[in-house]
């Protein structure tokens, strides 16, 4: 696990590197930096990601107390800035899965999951569409025509 730490926080500079040169103009030659610091980066986390659910989550049950689960659970979402959380979640309800997606809504509470309802799949689906491409007047779109 140490190890893929080290690999994840090598490919996360290599991203961090070159991101605000990219941001500042989207240069193609900055892009393309930029995509294979993030080709480096995620096989490093899905490696990592995967090991933790299948060596790691097993072992939750029984050594951490509700409370202390609570406390990892809220410092976790205190990391994702709140900008940003209603599309987390999205990205949260994907992961689910159709098969586990209701449970996965019935344990936020109400009026967060009212919220989700209301906005979240729709801002989730346009962030998608602008990321992919495919929203009308993006960028790669514009270049591709």
């Amino acid at each position: 696990m140490e190890e893929q730490h080290e690999r994840i926080a090598g490919a996360l500079g290599r991203v961090q590197q070159v991101l605000p040169a990219w941001r500042a103009g989207a240069d193609p030659a900055l892009r393309n930096r930029l995509a294979d610091a993030l080709d480096g980066l995620l096989p490093a986390l899905d490696a990592h990601l995967g090991d933790e659910e299948k060596h790691i989550l097993p072992l939750v049950p029984g050594r951490f107390t509700a409370e202390e689960w609570a406390v990892l659970s809220e410092r976790g979402r205190a990391a994702v800035p709140k900008a940003h959380r209603l599309y987390m979640l999205g990205a949260l309800g994907e992961a689910a899965g159709p098969d586990r997606y209701a449970e996965f809504l019935g344990r936020l509470p109400g009026p967060v999951r009212l919220l989700y309802r209301a906005a979240g799949r729709r801002l989730r689906r346009r962030t998608r569409a602008r990321l992919d491409g495919t929203e009308k007047g993006s960028p790669r779109t514009v270049a591709s025509a």
